[in-house]
């Protein structure tokens, strides 16, 4: 059984707001298709793409078999010309494999608070959980990976906003293929327009913020049924 990996959304530590460094590094710029694992992601625009972090994330299972699921793992951020945060992507996609013999029983599942909007389609053998917690401050601590990519954003001279709008999706088949991944993005960000899904409950989630979510998973179920491994992801957009 896989049990994923324990993926906490937290924010970026609280001592790092309005800090820069005076050596700031320089992040590589992020265009075009990104390659991550099986995943071919299209980033959307709304500001400059850059690549915070990359490396491989295998990703251990057992049961009545047991060994790795090849996968790799890469974070963006989205900048204004100004430097400031938009958006943070981070998307962790198994690599190209398949189970020898067998089927993959994922045991993860959607906990939910009272305030967050989800939608869950896991079934028997699939993972499918979708959750926007919403807006939030941010915390004393940050665990993985947020605190690593809190570091190099802030040693990249970076102005991190007071808070911002969490976001994650975990879908996975029964050959173990799987794509995660988590969105944090400035409280600016205006979703997309339509209606949230009918299975989810919005509570204190604004309806276009859900909407987006939604989309997002659909891209990520899109990509993993696909042989191109295509995930384009919703157009984002911020007020000024």
């Amino acid at each position: 059984m896989y049990q994923g990996f324990a993926w906490v959304i937290a924010m970026l530590a609280m001592a790092l707001l309005g800090h820069t460094s005076a050596g700031a590094q320089d992040f590589a710029k992020a265009d075009g298709v990104q390659a991550v694992g099986r995943a071919k992601v299209v980033l959307p625009p709304g500001g400059q793409w850059v690549v915070v972090d990359a490396k491989n994330a295998d990703s251990p299972y057992g049961g009545s078999q047991s060994g790795l699921i090849p996968a790799e793992y890469k974070v963006w951020a989205m900048l204004t010309p100004a430097k400031e945060l938009r958006a943070v992507l981070v998307i962790r996609s198994s690599a190209p494999w398949g189970l020898a013999a067998g089927t993959m029983h994922w045991t993860a599942n959607c906990k939910a608070e009272p305030t967050w909007y989800v939608v869950d389609q896991s079934g028997h053998t699939g993972l499918d959980c979708l959750i926007v917690r919403g807006r939030m401050g941010l915390g004393a601590q940050s665990p993985a990976p947020f605190g690593d990519i809190a570091a190099k954003l802030v040693a990249g001279g970076i102005a991190v906003p007071g808070q911002l709008l969490a976001i994650q999706h975990n879908v996975g088949n029964d050959k173990g293929s799987f794509i995660e991944a988590r969105v944090l993005t400035s409280v600016k960000f205006r979703g997309a327009p339509g209606e949230a899904a009918p299975t989810g409950t919005l509570n204190t989630i604004h309806a276009p913020t859900a909407r987006w979510a939604d989309l997002l998973a659909q891209a990520a179920r899109s990509s993993l049924g696909s042989m191109s491994g295509e995930y384009k992801l919703p157009d984002m957009n911020f007020s000024e």
